[in-house]
């Protein structure tokens, strides 16, 4: 490939790829760009992920670019996934607003209060996975 940023692009999007496959297999995508319209680089619906590796950090346009590409594919939550220099792919950035923070924040506590209420004994399960993930981190 003639050009190096668009290569170093393209390593960083299979390694994020490769690293949300690990947990949840196919339903971490690359989608196909359709036209004009840029609907993200890795979708793992809820989200669609603005994926950057550059050497200085446009936070803000990272964002402004990624809720303009959840919008279009239809995905409501938006973050961008920055390259952390000489560090390996689970130590990169996951850059969201607040709001953004807040609503899926939300979302999962009230999954899990309905688990909880429906079925406590798969909440307790559901549970008893958090903590072993914890300790493997």
């Amino acid at each position: 490939m003639s050009n190096p940023n668009k290569a170093r692009g393209d390593r960083w999007e299979r390694s994020v790829l490769d690293f949300l496959r690990e947990v949840f297999g196919r339903a971490a995508i690359r989608p196909r760009q359709e036209g004009h319209i840029d609907v993200g680089d890795v979708h793992l619906s809820p989200w669609a992920l603005q994926l950057k590796d550059e050497a200085s950090h446009n936070f803000s346009g990272y964002l402004n670019d990624a809720e303009k590409q959840a919008a279009a594919a239809g995905e409501p939550f938006a973050a961008a996934v920055v390259k952390r220099r000489r560090y390996s792919v689970d130590r990169g950035y996951v850059v969201m607003t607040l709001a953004t923070f807040r609503r899926a924040t939300a979302r999962l506590r009230r999954a899990e209060e309905l688990l909880l209420r429906a079925n406590s004994d798969l909440f307790d399960k559901h549970m008893s996975e958090n903590l072993k993930e914890n300790e493997n981190r």
